[in-house]
């Protein structure tokens, strides 16, 4: 093992933004790996400025951190000019703590937060001197692990890992590297270990499972081997609060996409929009009591500086203690200069007291996602609000000063007919009128309703996953319809490429057979395929034609009720009967209510957890 450090300053001699290589950063740490039972880097198949925002990264690399035994350096994409020099010189993938390289850890830990960062992953490896598939890789190389919300479905790129980690990682993490010390002082080789690794719960190794195929494609049967269990069974803590009490933030030596102090005060949602895989993915509903929230971030902001507390969920505004939890930060950070943003606000539990509290000192942007512009829409996909909620929302903003809203929606959902295109332009031109009367004319200029227009696409674990996305051409008309007609001062629109999207969809319900055409596209130049200016849509479509691969058979096609999907293995909480109800639900305009208010809907994961709610 060379432990040597790599010198990086003739490299970052070379590029625009060398401040993201060099690590030292604030609240950084620092161990001796020889004196550490077990390693690990934690990597982000994206920027550093993209990476040190996702909450993910900090909270692993703090509990493993504060372990005596083991040790969390960090790595992430490299930018194309830093990738340059690297490969000209020979110099491998290497850790920000420390700057050794990567392979010489134990682990080597993927956070996959969606599927456009399979390529980067593909080119880490590459950029590592690691071979790329786990059956090339013997002992003298770490052992390959990923998680988060993008390997829900991991057989895209299974070939590629050794074993994934599925749901909330900070007690399983630990179990990991407590029996790799374990099992390294016994002499088993790395084979062994990962064998060893399959029977904690929560984890898949996915060469343990071989999948025969239909005529037409489809998954005909899952093949287990060595007596290992039918599914990996989704991690969940009921106690995420006590590991983010202790949580110091890594301050970054660059400006990152969001820069500022965050505390999570919610894990889960319960409404049950029917598109989103997060709303699933992450149930059941936990909350952190208020006084440890205001610790962390009284703490919080003493130790990083920061002027800006962002209070993260998936939907802020549903805890249950939001109003007690506002007014507190008012009194405690009166006169600090310090914002206070709701990144994910629903428009039925917002409310000009709400608004006034959080814009107590200086007002950031607030952001709603109505996704569909008809009652009947919103009905498909359980988005259980009203236009009359949405539009008190806009009063209720407007009249409170707040200068800027953006809006979320999306096309291509299910059964969508031009009239829900429609719907969305009478919302728009409805909050234009709202503004004008209560905006004062003098300020009415300032006025700024950014609306983000994105294709739906299907994802696993989610009762759409049966429905095939519409194509692009359907897509691009509706797009054009809805840019047409909203041509209007004051509002900005911003469209995601369907282009992409399609490539998302493709991975997103696809197969371990499509791993080779990722390997295709990396050859290629494909990489920071969810950045618009390296997206390459000819690079992909040639190395999916030279795979052979059936866009519209991963994309487009809708699934029959009954058949074997390539992510059956993972048991995500929410048991398919469920899903299929859900589905089935949408297709009648049915809504489901939220199983806080209303009781158990009987989603199944009070088959694996003691659901708070069953």
């Amino acid at each position: 093992m060379d432990l040597k450090p790599i010198n990086i300053y003739p490299l970052i001699d070379n590029v625009i933004k060398p401040s993201q290589y060099v690590g030292g950063e604030l609240n950084s740490v620092h161990k001796d790996i020889k004196k550490c039972k077990a390693s690990i880097v934690l990597a982000f198949p994206d920027l550093y400025e993209i990476g040190m925002s996702n909450m993910a990264i900090h909270i692993l690399y703090n509990v493993i951190n504060n372990h005596p035994d083991f040790v969390a350096e960090r790595t992430f994409a490299p930018w194309l000019d830093m990738e340059e020099q690297m490969r000209k010189t020979d110099t491998p993938l290497f850790s920000l703590e420390s700057r050794i390289a990567v392979k010489e850890f134990d682990i080597l830990g993927f956070f996959v937060q969606h599927e456009l960062c399979f390529t980067n992953i593909v080119n880490m490896l590459n950029l590592a001197k690691i071979p790329i598939e786990y059956k090339d890789r013997g002992n003298e190389y770490p052992i390959i692990i990923a998680g988060g919300p993008g390997v829900f479905n991991p057989e895209p790129i299974a070939p590629f890992i050794d074993f994934f980690v599925i749901g909330d990682g900070e007690n399983v993490i630990i179990d990991i590297l407590e029996k790799l010390s374990e099992l390294k002082n016994k002499g088993f080789n790395k084979n062994e270990i990962i064998k060893e690794m399959g029977k904690i719960d929560g984890i898949y190794v996915p060469s343990f499972y071989d999948f025969i195929y239909k005529t037409d494609g489809s998954v005909k049967k899952i093949i287990v081997k060595d007596s290992f269990p039918k599914n990996a069974v989704r991690n969940i803590i009921l106690n995420f609060g006590s590991f983010s009490q202790s949580l110091k933030l890594i301050i970054p030596n660059t400006q990152v996409i969001h820069d500022r102090f965050w505390v999570e005060i919610m894990r889960g949602c319960s409404k049950g929009c029917r598109f989103c895989l997060a709303g699933f993915i992450y149930r059941p509903v936990r909350e952190r009591n208020v006084q440890s929230i205001l610790n962390s971030i009284i703490q919080g902001l003493e130790e990083t500086g920061y002027e800006e507390v962002s209070l993260s969920s998936l939907s802020s505004t549903d805890y249950s203690e939001i109003e007690y939890l506002l007014k507190s930060l008012k009194r405690n950070l009166e006169g600090s200069h310090t914002a206070v943003s709701l990144p994910s606000l629903r428009c039925d539990s917002f409310s000009v007291k709400l608004a006034d509290l959080i814009s107590q000192e200086r007002r950031t942007g607030l952001t709603f996602a109505p996704e569909a512009g008809t009652q009947r829409l919103r009905d498909v996909i359980n988005k259980n609000i009203t236009d009359e909620d949405i539009y008190n929302c806009a009063r209720a903003a407007l009249s409170s000063g707040w200068e800027r809203i953006k809006l979320y929606f999306m096309v291509g959902l299910p059964t969508e007919e031009m009239s829900d295109l429609d719907g969305i332009i009478n919302i728009i031109n409805k909050i234009l009128i709202i503004a004008k009367t209560e905006v004062p004319k003098d300020k009415y200029s300032r006025i700024k309703i950014n609306v983000t227009i994105s294709p739906f696409c299907p994802k696993p674990n989610t009762p759409f996953q049966w429905v095939g996305q519409d194509s692009l051409e359907i897509l691009d008309k509706k797009i054009n319809y809805l840019k047409r007609k909203l041509k209007k001062k004051n509002v900005f629109i911003k469209i995601h490429d369907v282009h992409r999207s399609q490539i998302e969809a493709i991975f997103a319900r696809g197969d371990r057979r499509l791993s080779k055409a990722i390997r295709i596209a990396w050859k290629m130049g494909c990489k920071f395929d969810s950045w618009k200016e390296q997206f390459s849509y000819d690079k992909w479509l040639t190395a999916l034609k030279k795979d052979n691969v059936d866009i519209t058979f991963y994309a487009n096609r809708h699934r029959e009720e009954d058949e074997i999907f390539p992510w059956e293995i993972i048991e995500s909480g929410q048991n398919r009967k469920f899903l299929f109800k859900e589905y089935k639900k949408a297709l009648n305009e049915q809504i489901t209510p939220d199983c806080r208010l209303a009781g158990c809907n009987s989603c199944g994961l009070q088959e694996i957890i003691k659901c708070p709610i069953s």
